[in-house]
């Protein structure tokens, strides 16, 4: 049969893990909120960026094809086109996916951009004229400012995210602070009493 001193031990035992797990629990959620911060404000916004930048470095290698002196070929061009093309294709899945999803217009202006995209790959598929290059910048040019506002509230989005996980996670540590404390609170007073009755039976064995 357990002693009574061993029982003391076991109880001190429990309080204490019961400590240890509400300091952890508190670390995990702060290191949770850190991640949160340098991952999610950016990750859609990222994705949508990307194909953003990728974009205007198509129309600044079409805009230098014909000039002479640039440096810039026809394999760099189609370089870059199947560069965007990637982008468009990883922009519609995931949370970027999801992001786009919220809104038809947002998911348009992509579709679109990519039926555009596959009548420039059209243009290029043989040896291209010499204003080829001209009639790819002219399909895609309405493109620039649609592509502007999708970063634009792409960047709004993510911090909307950001905001609403950091304060789920505030309530999570709250919950979790106050069931621990409770299982502390129930430890020391459990102790409490255990002292109190050995100081009775020690008393009562006095008499």
């Amino acid at each position: 049969m357990m002693s009574l001193r061993s029982m003391k031990f076991w109880l001190v035992a429990i309080v204490s893990c019961f400590v240890l797990a509400t300091a952890y629990i508190s670390i995990l959620t702060f290191e949770r909120q850190a991640a949160l911060q340098k991952v999610s404000r950016y990750n859609t916004a990222w994705y949508v960026s990307q194909s953003v930048s990728e974009f205007l470095r198509l129309e600044q290698r079409l805009t230098a094809l014909n000039v002479e002196g640039s440096g810039v070929d026809l394999e760099e061009v189609r370089l870059r086109f199947d560069i965007l093309i990637g982008r468009l294709e990883t922009l519609q899945s995931g949370a970027a996916g999801d992001f786009l999803k919220q809104d038809s217009a947002r998911l348009a202006v992509i579709r679109d951009l990519t039926e555009s995209m596959n009548v420039v790959e059209g243009l290029f598929s043989e040896a291209p004229a010499s204003g080829t290059a001209i009639d790819a910048l002219e399909l895609l040019s309405s493109f620039e400012r649609p592509l502007l506002s999708l970063a634009s509230a792409a960047n709004h989005f993510g911090a909307k995210m950001v905001a609403k996980d950091q304060q789920e996670l505030i309530q999570l540590q709250v919950l979790f602070s106050a069931l621990a404390g409770g299982l502390i609170l129930c430890g020391i007073v459990l102790i409490v009493l255990l002292l109190r009755h050995n100081t009775m039976l020690g008393n009562a064995q006095g008499n």
